[in-house]
C-alpha cells in the first residue's frame, strides 16, 4: 500500500473538490474532467435532483469557511442542499455533477440553475432526455419556467437544441408517489378510499386499512401467516417510518392480496374484496415502473416486470388503462380519494413514461427500455453513503457533504481489481465449506437439554388447521427447490418433488405459481409438518430455556429429526451419491430457517410498549 503523503499528493491533483465548483469559472469541473473517460452508453443520461437537510452551521478548515448558501448577497447559513446527478440510461454509470447549498430558493432561480447545468452536461458531451424530481411545489414551479406561458407539462423544447424538435422530459419519481399513495391512504378520516372500476375483472369500491388491521389480528399469532408481509410498524408507521419505502411495499404486496382472498369472506373482513383489488391494481403499476433489470421479469416469471420493447403491449395498454382509471377517478364526486397534488403527480409521471417510451423505442431507436431507472434511488442512496461515512448522523454539515462527495469521487477516479486468493491451482470457496461443513458438524456437537425432548405424534398432525396446510406445502415446495439447487441433482428431485397437485394442499402454490414453482412430495411435506409441529411445542412451554441455547436452529433440527417418521424417503437412491441424511438435513435447515424467522418477526411486534399500545387500538378498529 503507498504511504499516506504518496496518497494525499495523488489526491489533492484530482479536480474532485465540490467547495471549488461553486465558484464561476470552476462550475462543474470535476464532471468536465471525467467525460473523457466515459464511454457512449454512459453519456445518455437523466438528471436527478432531490434535496438533502442540512446541519445549519458555519465551518472553518484549511483557510476556507463553508455553511453559507450559494448566493452570498445576504448572509444566511444553508439548511438544505440540491444535489444534482446523472444517471446513464443504457449503463450502470451514475454521478454527483453539482451541490447547491440553499436556505430558501424561488422557483426561477432554481430553474435557471436547472437550465445551467444541462447546458454545461450538454457542452461537455453529455446528452440529458429528462429530469427526475420528486414533487415538491418548488421543482414543479422551476420545471413549468421551461414553456412560455410556465407550465407543468410532460416535455418540454430542450433547452439545447442541438436537432430540431429535441424533448425534454420531466418525470416525478415513482418511489415518492408510490410512498404519497400509501400516506393518503393513511391520512383518510377512516382510512377508507373510494375508487372506481378498473376493468370489468377489476372491481372498483371502499379500499380500507381496517380491512388490513382485521386481517393481522386474525393472523398475529401465527406462526405461519398467509399475510406475513404485514407487520405493525407497515400499519401504524411514525413520522420517519413513512419515509421508508419497504413498509409501503409490505402494504402493496401479493401476500397481501392472497391473504384478503383467504381470509376475506371466511372471517368476514370488511370491505376486504375491494382492498385486495386496489392493492392489486397499485401493485401491478409498481411492477412494471420499478424494473431495473433486463432478466427481472423471466427471473419472477412476471411479464409485468420485463423491460418495455415495442412488442410488450400488454404494458402499454395497462398504463394507458391507469390513465383512463385515474381520469374517471378524479371525476367521482366522492371526496374519499387521493389528494388533487398526488393524484396529477401520479397521472403526469404515468403518461410522460408512456410517451417516453415511444420516443426512446422509435424515435432513439432503442431495443427496449428500463423504467427502473425514472426513480431517484441512486440519489437517495448517495445521500445515504453521506450520512454513514459521516458517523451515521441524519443531520450532517454542508463542510461533511462536500467532503464526503470528494472521498466518493476520488474513489471513482481509482480501478480497483479485486482478485480471488488462490492456493497453487485451486480456489477457495469459503461459503461452500461453511455451508456444508460448518452446518453438518455443529449439528453433531449440538446436545438436546432434556426439559427440550418435546414428543410429536400422529395426533398432533391431525390437529392442525384446515388454514395451515397450504402454507406447509407452499414451506415444503420451497425447501425441496432449495435441496434441488444446492445439488444440482436430478435423481433427488424424483423423490423431492410431484407432478400430482393435491386439492386443499397446493392450494397457494397455485395461487402464487407463475409457472415456476415446485410442488413438494409427501415426504418433504411431512417433515416440514413435524418441524413445524416441534416448534409450536417448544414455544408454549420452554420458550425462555429455548432461547437460552447457543444455537436454537441445531436444537430445533435435533429435536425434530427425533420426531419424524424413520419409514419416510423409502427406497431413496442417488446415483450422484447424495445420501439421504444430507438431503433431509438440507430440508430440516431450511425449513427452521423459515420459521425462526418467522418467530422472531412476530415477536418484535409485541415486545415494546409502544407497540402493545397499538395492539391495544387495533383491537378497537
Amino acid at each position: 500500500m503507498p504511504s499516506p503523503n504518496t496518497l494525499s499528493r495523488l489526491c489533492s491533483k484530482l479536480s474532485t473538490n465540490p467547495v471549488i465548483e461553486q465558484q464561476g469559472h470552476q462550475f462543474m469541473s470535476y464532471i468536465t474532467n471525467k467525460v473523457g473517460t466515459l464511454s457512449s452508453d454512459d453519456k445518455t443520461v437523466l438528471l436527478l435532483m432531490d434535496e438533502i437537510h442540512l446541519k445549519s452551521q458555519l465551518d472553518y478548515k484549511a483557510g476556507n469557511v463553508v455553511g453559507c448558501t450559494f448566493n452570498t448577497e445576504k448572509f444566511l447559513c444553508a439548511t438544505s442542499a440540491y444535489v444534482f446527478m446523472v444517471q446513464s440510461m443504457e449503463s450502470p454509470y451514475k454521478d454527483v455533477v453539482s451541490i447547491l447549498p440553499v436556505h430558501t430558493i424561488q422557483g426561477d432561480v432554481l430553474f435557471s440553475y436547472i437550465k445551467a447545468v444541462i447546458v454545461k452536461l450538454e457542452a461537455v458531451g453529455f446528452e440529458v432526455v429528462g429530469i427526475v424530481a420528486d414533487n415538491n411545489a418548488i421543482n414543479k414551479k422551476a420545471m413549468s419556467k421551461f414553456s412560455t406561458p410556465p407550465d407543468v407539462k410532460i416535455k418540454y423544447d430542450h433547452p439545447v437544441q442541438s436537432s430540431p424538435n429535441r424533448p425534454l422530459y420531466y418525470f416525478v419519481d415513482t418511489v415518492h408517489i408510490l410512498k404519497c399513495i400509501r400516506n393518503n391512504w393513511f391520512n383518510q378520516k377512516e382510512q377508507i378510499l373510494c375508487f372506481p372500476d378498473f376493468s370489468d375483472s377489476l372491481k372498483g369500491g371502499l379500499s380500507s386499512v381496517g380491512a388490513l388491521k382485521e386481517l393481522h389480528l386474525i393472523e398475529k399469532d401465527e406462526l405461519l401467516q398467509y399475510g406475513s408481509s404485514l407487520t405493525l410498524k407497515s400499519l401504524f408507521p411514525n413520522s420517519i417510518e413513512r419515509q421508508n419505502v419497504k413498509l409501503v411495499l409490505r402494504i402493496f404486496s401479493d401476500t397481501t392480496v392472497v391473504a384478503l382472498d383467504t381470509f376475506g369472506s371466511k372471517k368476514a373482513i370488511s370491505n376486504w374484496e375491494s382492498t385486495a383489488t386496489f392493492i392489486k391494481i397499485i401493485n401491478r403499476w409498481w411492477d412494471i415502473v420499478n424494473v431495473k433489470t433486463l432478466l427481472k421479469g423471466q427471473r419472477l416469471r412476471n411479464i409485468f416486470q420485463e423491460p418495455v420493447t415495442s412488442k410488450s403491449h400488454h404494458i402499454q395498454e395497462f398504463l394507458q388503462c391507469f390513465i383512463s382509471w385515474l381520469c374517471s377517478w378524479e371525476e367521482c364526486s366522492d371526496e374519499r380519494k387521493l389528494t388533487r397534488e398526488t393524484h396529477s403527480a401520479l397521472k403526469h409521471t404515468t403518461a410522460a413514461l408512456i410517451d417516453f417510451s415511444d420516443y426512446w423505442l422509435s424515435e432513439k431507436n432503442r431495443s427496449h427500455l428500463l423504467l427502473g431507472k425514472v426513480q431517484t434511488d441512486s440519489l437517495e442512496d448517495r445521500f445515504g453513503k453521506y450520512r454513514q461515512l459521516c458517523g451515521g448522523n441524519y443531520h450532517v454539515s454542508l463542510r461533511q457533504v462536500f467532503e464526503t462527495e470528494q472521498k466518493l469521487r476520488a474513489q471513482s477516479m481509482f480501478s480497483l481489481v479485486l482478485r480471488s486468493k488462490v492456493v497453487g491451482d485451486v480456489v477457495i470457496k469459503t461459503t461452500d465449506i461453511f455451508s456444508t461443513h460448518t452446518q453438518i458438524q455443529g449439528l453433531k456437537e449440538t446436545s438436546i437439554p432434556e426439559f427440550l425432548n418435546v414428543a410429536v405424534d400422529e395426533n398432533d398432525v391431525d390437529g392442525i388447521d384446515e388454514n395451515t396446510w397450504p402454507l406447509l406445502h407452499y414451506i415444503a415446495g420451497y425447501c425441496s427447490h432449495q435441496a434441488i439447487k444446492k445439488n444440482h441433482c436430478e435423481y433427488c428431485k424424483v423423490f423431492l418433488t410431484t407432478d400430482e397437485m393435491k386439492q386443499g394442499g397446493d392450494d397457494l402454490i397455485m395461487v402464487k405459481d407463475r409457472g415456476g414453482l415446485t410442488y413438494p412430495a409427501d415426504d418433504v411435506v411431512v417433515c416440514v409438518t413435524y418441524v413445524y409441529l416441534t416448534l409450536q411445542k417448544i414455544l408454549k412451554d420452554q420458550e425462555i430455556l429455548f432461547l437460552e441455547q447457543a444455537n436454537q436452529r441445531n436444537v430445533l433440527v435435533k429435536v425434530a429429526s427425533h420426531n419424524i417418521p424413520s419409514n419416510l424417503f423409502y427406497g431413496f437412491h442417488c446415483k450422484n451419491k447424495h445420501s439421504i441424511d444430507s438431503v433431509m438435513n438440507c430440508i430440516l435447515f431450511c425449513c427452521a430457517n423459515i420459521l425462526l424467522n418467522n418467530y422472531t418477526k412476530r415477536r418484535n411486534d409485541v415486545t415494546t410498549v409502544k407497540n402493545v399500545t397499538v395492539y391495544k387500538r387495533l383491537k378497537k378498529c
